[in-house]
C-alpha cells in the first residue's frame, strides 16, 4: 500500500502483495472460526454493542 503510488496500483509486486494479503486474511478468518478457542472471537462484530464505540460520530 505504501508503495503502490511510486510502483503504480497495476504493478505486478503490488498486486501480488495485495492479494497475498487478502489471502492470508482468509486464511486466518477461516481458521478462527473453525477452532474451538480463537484467538479473536470474530462473532463479536455481528454485535452492535461490540461495533458501537467504532463507528464514526454522526452529526
Amino acid at each position: 500500500m505504501i508503495e503502490a503510488p511510486s510502483r503504480s496500483w497495476s504493478d505486478s509486486v503490488t498486486i501480488g502483495a495485495i492479494s497475498a494479503g487478502v489471502l492470508v486474511l482468509a486464511r486466518f478468518v477461516a481458521w478462527e472460526l473453525r477452532v474451538r478457542d480463537p484467538m479473536i472471537d470474530l462473532h463479536l462484530f455481528t454485535r452492535p454493542q461490540f461495533l458501537w464505540p467504532a463507528s464514526p460520530a454522526s452529526s
